[in-house]
């Protein structure tokens, strides 16, 4: 059956996929035949001849693709087209080059065969029909193997010259493949004079009907394959839409579960504390709890009957700081000297030792205390238990923490149990340091950790307000020497060292203990008040590089710089797992929740000036060399 090619009747990219398919059949069988189909190959005349028809087919599209290879737009497309065009074109060249040889080799093999060799179609040769011993010499051709033959051939061509246009030469097929013309005219017909005899049952309108079978199956796959294709597309691009309007509340969801979550954490610590209020010391315990709730119930019964001490009805005017070192002294000065704290009782708890001591230091420490007109409170936050903390801290309005984990690991929690415990109004948490929140659990210093407990239990509740104040680095701790990051030379300035903790573009935020203090105080009082959230503050927010900069400025000749890698540092860690200053030294290092924008923080936001760290380094190196 001719296949015409009119506008429509099949578009080129049928025609390549089908082209593609029997070019690849030819090729396993001509090119890369098993040992069978080479018998056959070489044993029989009409097989050739049917591959040869094949091949002629095969070349009727390429023409027709050549054909219609112009009119492919854009550009880039036809240029595609074009060169697939010729790698085609090579391969039936190859193919037809083979076929050549194949019809070469049967010649000799139809001349050695034995008259007993098997037909290729498995039937009877005329000699085995007729029984007798008669073997066909090596030249004899049956005439109607030649009428089969030429059949199949004028059917092909003629599909061939069906599907070219008026408009162009008949012989451009001939032009397109010149081995072909070669064959038909002299190999072919050699092949023909020299073919086995043989007597083929397969009539040309047989083979062109299974042969159009095969081509309407290979449409319809192709056919299917496109529509699963345009199928797949669709379905894809749906379930991509959908993804995309549930992601709102697939996130939502998520939200709802962290606060759950967080919520039970909250819920299962605060029922700890009053597991370990009530049973944590066994019956001693239960009764220090019994008569601790007693001792509230008589003194709201004495309040009834106007026998109200101060500290039974805690008001603003009541604020507790818990210790005197180096912070809660700067802490306590700031309250002393806040213009809103002069009708505001301010007291201190320091161990009854301390109190007490003769030492002259300590002494002379414990005077200016009081110089400032501050109650001194005996207590010890170590040795007591949360709720003999919990006595100590009810009678006041606000409990701010100035003791440090140099008090040892579970103190922080201990003491924030112990404000909840006892009610208290506002709550400040030993928290002047680095952001908990960004830095997360599970860095090198574990007690940071206990600082993340704090914040999930003071959030857990509703009861007691509190502030969180993220001061950053104490600045004098960034020239302390035990530290490694400054470390001043003679008093010329001469062998000065600056150290970079990971790198020197890392950033590390600094206020002096001296601001915090003022700080802290312009805190408890503003107005309106701060309640449940963590402010911020800084002396400045410095990176190691402008660090050794301001350190030269200050000696006044270059300093060494030397680089501390993380990695490096890591390793120092493993050698010393308990060393202290190593782990800061990593966790600075890395440098998560380490800084923050200064334009964000509390003394920014409120005008109040701060030293940054060169006029703190200065004022620090001028009292060394007694200027």
């Amino acid at each position: 059956m001719a296949r015409l090619s009119t506008p429509g009747a099949r578009a080129p990219d049928h025609t390549s996929l089908n082209l593609t398919r029997l070019i690849s059949r030819l090729q396993n069988t001509l090119l890369e035949p098993d040992a069978e189909t080479s018998h056959r190959l070489r044993a029989s005349g009409f097989e050739r001849r049917k591959v040869e028809a094949n091949l002629e087919y095969a070349k009727t599209l390429l023409l027709r693709l050549g054909q219609e290879s112009p009119s492919v737009k854009p550009q880039p497309n036809k240029q595609d087209a074009q060169s697939d065009l010729q790698i085609k074109k090579r391969q039936l060249d190859a193919l037809d080059a083979r076929l050549h040889e194949l019809n070469a080799a049967g010649q000799e093999y139809d001349d050695n065969a034995s008259s007993e060799g098997e037909d290729l179609l498995g039937e009877d040769t005329p000699s085995e029909s007729v029984g007798d011993s008669h073997t066909p010499a090596a030249g004899d051709t049956t005439d109607d193997d030649d009428a089969d033959y030429q059949q199949i051939l004028s059917e092909r061509r003629a599909a061939a010259q069906a599907t070219q246009t008026a408009s162009q030469p008949q012989n451009a097929r001939d032009e397109l493949f010149p081995s072909s013309l070669r064959a038909r005219h002299g190999d072919a017909s050699a092949g023909v004079d020299t073919a086995k005899t043989t007597s083929s049952s397969t009539s040309a309108p047989i083979t062109e009907s299974l042969m159009k079978h095969h081509r309407a199956e290979q449409e319809e796959l192709t056919t299917s394959l496109l529509s699963m294709a345009q199928a797949l597309k669709a379905s894809s691009q749906s379930f991509s839409q959908t993804l995309e309007s549930e992601k709102e509340t697939v996130n939502r969801a998520g939200e709802g579960l962290d606060r759950n979550v967080t919520g039970m954490e909250a819920a299962s610590k605060r029922m700890g504390y009053l597991r370990q209020m009530s049973e944590g010391k066994g019956w001693w315990g239960r009764m220090m709890l019994y008569a601790w709730i007693f001792g509230l119930i008589f003194k709201r019964q004495a309040s009834s009957t106007h026998l109200n001490p101060p500290w039974t009805n805690p008001t603003m005017s009541s604020i507790l700081v818990l210790g005197a070192g180096e912070l809660g002294t700067e802490v306590l000065k700031g309250l002393a000297a806040h213009p809103s704290s002069k009708d505001t009782q301010i007291n201190v708890l320091l161990r009854p030792s301390t109190i007490s001591s003769t030492n002259p230091s300590k002494a002379a420490d414990v005077a200016a205390i009081k110089a400032l007109g501050i109650t001194l409170v005996p207590g010890d936050i170590v040795q007591s238990s949360p709720v003999e903390l919990a006595q100590l801290f009810a009678p006041y309005h606000t409990v701010i923490s100035c003791t440090g984990f140099i008090a040892g690991p579970g103190t922080q929690m201990k003491i924030a149990q112990a404000a909840l415990g006892a009610g208290v109004k506002r709550y400040f948490p030993w928290q002047f340091g680095v952001d908990y929140d960004v830095l997360g659990r599970g860095s090198a210093q574990d007690l940071f950790d206990e600082q993340l407990d704090v914040r999930d239990l003071l959030r857990g509740q509703s009861s007691t307000e509190w502030v969180i104040a993220s001061t950053g680095m104490f600045t004098n701790f960034l020239f302390e020497p035990s530290f490694g990051v400054v470390v001043f030379g003679g008093d010329d300035g001469n062998g000065t060292v600056v150290r970079c903790l990971g790198g020197w573009e890392n950033k590390v935020t600094v206020t002096t203990a001296q601001d915090i203090g003022i700080l802290t105080a312009e805190i408890v009082f503003v107005e309106p008040i701060i309640a449940n959230q963590v402010v911020y503050t800084a002396g400045e927010t410095i990176s190691y590089g402008r660090l050794a900069t301001v350190v030269e400025n200050i000696v006044g000749k270059p300093v060494k710089r030397e680089e501390w890698p993380v990695e490096w540092m890591e390793g120092e860690l493993e050698k010393d797992p308990r060393n202290v200053l190593w782990k800061y030294r990593v966790v600075f290092g890395k440098g998560k929740g380490m800084s923050w924008d200064e334009g964000q923080t509390f003394n920014v936001q409120q005008g109040i000036r701060t030293s940054d760290v060169e006029e703190w380094a200065r004022d620090m190196v001028n009292k060394k060399l007694g200027k």
